[in-house]
């Protein structure tokens, strides 16, 4: 290999022009990576510092190879296609290796960067390690006095047009010696070609399959290729465009319905139904089962589709991938939808039983952890072996029963584990709203009715250990959030709470609330008995909607005992209700005491518990 050092300018002025990314390149993954726009302020403060940042490695060819540009502005769920083939011959210079910086330095340059703009501060002290003046805004006119966009700083003709900006901004003839430094350092970087930010090696070479065997073992700086990645270089070798119409199709799902799923995952389903494996392994890859994994996938995109439309979003009403916490699970029904295509079924033929099958695979997978590898290796074979429609729920669930690995029943606590997903299954018909501002991580609104700090209430340990379930939890809109805040929820609902001096006409919201009692009922007036009391109602709604049983008492025993425990604790103001309500649901349960027992014979029971030690539940 030949070397050179190639300044910032060089680089983005040969982009498009004469660089390009062959089809075996992965996407560009830095932008979707978590706190991308700090990795991305980190890798601008080293190229100002004049850090080394790592090299690149470029391959000069006239061969017939498919290749893609480079993204002008890279946007989320975007790609490049490969250009047209008749221009496949022409010579150009294929990156095999730095496009991760490479992108990201040109779309911040050139253009923004998922619709945000990088600015710098021109009074930033360089010669301080830990003064980082990079950072993303949203409104290009609305900057700091002492703030350039980089853009600009690249597109300008002359320093003077730089200098002239601030002092027009700052108001003054005369820039601070800080100021008037940094603008001479921008140019210096950014238009100038004496300072050679990055190594440029050139592969000595025409034999393509030899340059494919550089990229495939290049593992320099950057994100690491995954074995996601190298298979999918195989495969290009072979099938070029497959890739980029995988991102398209996952680019149309999340277009329609807001659902993101990537080509990873695609490929990971692919694997599995060729395969028999989920864990994805390009050194097993046959030439055989790279055509497979190509025929395949034309026959995989309707049933992906059915699922995430009709299953997802119009079944469950899901409207984000966050909400699921176990992607095999995910995989196994799609090759279940698969399956159906594949013996001329479709969707439309699940039946009421088939369905109800289905969630409970879905539900028990997702709480009780059955996203092991083994797991949706064997589940997708079961599925695939059937030569019928009928979803084979019985045949899963004793295959994780006879492997003892992960429990088969259900308890609160699996529900109290997953909060998202079991608020989503207890409640399908409300949304989930997620905050998706940039630079934020994701969160859906959700409403704590006893708020985990009660204005005016208890603050105690215990009593936020009681509310902080999800059997008090609720989704809403962000706006009710902004009003109920921490007020007694009661309050609240009957239009006792004051905002700005008026009254919230907070019962108006009530409707848009679950398993709820009714405001005149003495519920209200313990969080403990409305925590247990709405948990009761939602495993009746759980065993009703999906024929699934928490490992609980009989709903009429759990109806008297709370009967029984409302006349005991307000005779006696030392018991604990929770303990209570426990206590007597297990001796009914029992036969020992009966709604006619007398009170004082049930107290002297439940307080020889606490002398000798509470029996299990």
């Amino acid at each position: 290999m030949n070397y050179l050092g190639i300044s910032i300018a060089e680089v983005v002025d040969n982009i498009n022009k004469k660089w390009y990314l062959p089809a075996i390149q992965r996407p560009y993954v830095w932008g979707n990576r978590y706190e991308a726009e700090q990795h991305i302020c980190c890798l601008f403060d080293s190229i100002v510092r004049r850090y080394p940042i790592g090299s690149i490695i470029v391959w000069e060819t006239t061969n017939h190879i498919p290749y893609r540009p480079f993204m002008f502005e890279y946007k989320e769920h975007c790609h490049e296609d490969n250009v047209n083939e008749d221009l496949w011959s022409n010579n150009k210079y294929l990156v095999y290796d730095g496009q991760q910086r490479l992108q990201t330095i040109y779309s911040c340059l050139k253009a923004k960067f998922n619709d945000r703009w990088l600015v710098f501060n021109c009074d930033t002290d360089v010669k301080d390690i830990n003064d980082n003046g990079f950072r993303f805004v949203c409104d290009p006119d609305n900057l700091g006095p002492t703030e350039v966009l980089m853009n600009t700083v690249y597109e300008i003709d002359a320093k003077s047009d730089l200098r002239g900006i601030l002092r027009e901004r700052l108001g003054c003839v005369e820039l601070p010696s800080v100021i008037e430094d940094n603008i001479d350092l921008l140019w210096l970087i950014f238009h100038e070609s004496t300072v050679k930010s990055l190594a440029c090696f050139t592969i000595d070479t025409a034999n393509e399959d030899e340059v494919n065997t550089v990229f495939r073992r290049l593992n320099t700086g950057g994100v690491p290729l995954s074995k996601a990645d190298l298979l999918f270089s195989k495969i290009k070798d072979c099938h070029p465009e497959i890739e980029n119409d995988i991102l398209s199709f996952c680019e149309d799902i999340y277009d329609k319905l807001g659902l993101g799923f990537t080509q990873y995952d695609i490929l990971s389903i692919l694997h599995l139904l060729v395969k028999g494996r989920v864990r994805i392994d390009d050194q097993k890859a046959t030439d055989d089962d790279i055509a497979q994994i190509s025929a395949c996938w034309k026959n995989l995109k309707n049933p992906i589709s059915d699922f995430f439309t009709f299953y997802l979003q119009n079944h469950l009403h899901i409207s984000n991938m966050e909400i699921i916490p176990h992607s095999f699970p995910v995989y196994v029904l799609i090759c279940y939808y698969f399956s159906l295509y594949q013996h001329g079924y479709n969707y439309k033929d699940i039946t009421e039983d088939d369905l109800r099958g289905i969630d409970k695979f879905f539900i028990l997978s997702e709480l009780l952890d059955w996203g092991l590898q083994s797991y949706a290796d064997n589940f997708a074979k079961i599925i695939l072996s059937k030569r019928d429609k009928a979803f084979p729920i019985e045949e899963l669930y004793q295959f994780v029963e006879s492997t003892g690995k992960r429990p088969v029943n259900l308890q609160a606590s699996n529900f109290e584990a997953s909060v998202w997903f079991s608020l989503k299954i207890l409640m399908p018909q409300r949304h989930l709203t997620f905050d998706n501002k940039k630079g934020r991580r994701l969160s859906p609104e959700i409403d704590h009715i006893f708020p985990v700090h009660l204005k005016g209430g208890s603050s105690s340990e215990k009593y936020q250990d009681h509310v902080n379930v999800v059997w008090n939890m609720q989704p809403v809109i962000g706006e009710i959030n902004l009003l109920k805040r921490n007020f007694h929820p009661l309050d609240f609902f009957t239009n006792k709470v004051k905002r700005n001096g008026e009254y919230i006409d907070g019962k108006s919201y009530y409707p848009d609330y679950d398993y709820m009692p009714s405001l005149d009922s003495d519920i209200w007036s313990n969080p403990d008995i409305f925590v247990e009391w709405r948990k009761n109602k939602m495993q009746q709604f759980l065993s009703s909607k999906y024929g699934l049983q928490l490992q609980l008492l009989p709903s009429e025993i759990i109806d008297k005992a709370f009967a029984i425990t409302d006349i005991l604790v307000s005779n006696n103001k030392s018991l604990s209700y929770c303990d209570t309500l426990k206590r007597v649901a297990y001796y009914l349960d029992k036969n020992e005491i009966n709604d006619s027992t007398p009170q004082e014979s049930v107290v002297k029971i439940i307080s020889n518990d606490v002398i000798n030690g509470y029996k299990p539940i």
